[in-house]
């Protein structure tokens, strides 16, 4: 699996573990884009979206390790925040150290949220991010 691949398939695993948890599937529903959502989504308060991802190359033991990094966003229009960063937390929860399966032959280390953030502007739907990272490997 090439780099690119690896690093849509984890966007992919990271949306399903996200989506099968109870209480943050209670909230945002299927409302999980793959990238931000723009007017033709149609998009409806809260909602996950997937920003930047990032993906490396690394030798381990002859064979490549892929530390990645990923940053995902929740959306809502409570401009006070405490929807954004109640969300944040049941979406933290979710992932945090989550071991989901990828695509063969790879797998990967568990997932940790590192770090979270406000991303407000003016105007803008209340935003918190959470960075998450994990290092994709060769499985088999």
């Amino acid at each position: 699996m090439p780099m690119v691949a690896a690093i849509l398939a984890l966007r992919d695993a990271v949306k399903a573990t996200a989506l099968a948890d109870v209480s943050l599937a209670a909230e945002i529903g299927p409302r999980f884009f793959d990238r931000p959502p723009d007017a033709k989504d149609k998009p409806t308060f809260p909602y996950v979206f997937v920003g930047p991802k990032k993906i490396d190359r690394h030798e381990l033991c002859d064979d490549p390790a892929r530390p990645a990094r990923m940053r995902l966003y929740v959306a809502t229009r409570d401009f006070q925040s405490d929807e954004a960063w109640t969300l944040a937390q049941l979406l933290a929860d979710a992932l945090d150290g989550a071991s989901p399966d990828l695509a063969a032959p790879w797998g990967l280390t568990e997932i940790r949220v590192v770090t979270a953030g406000d991303a407000a502007e003016a105007g803008q739907p209340r935003q918190v991010f959470l960075d998450i990272t994990t290092v994709i490997f060769r499985a088999g």
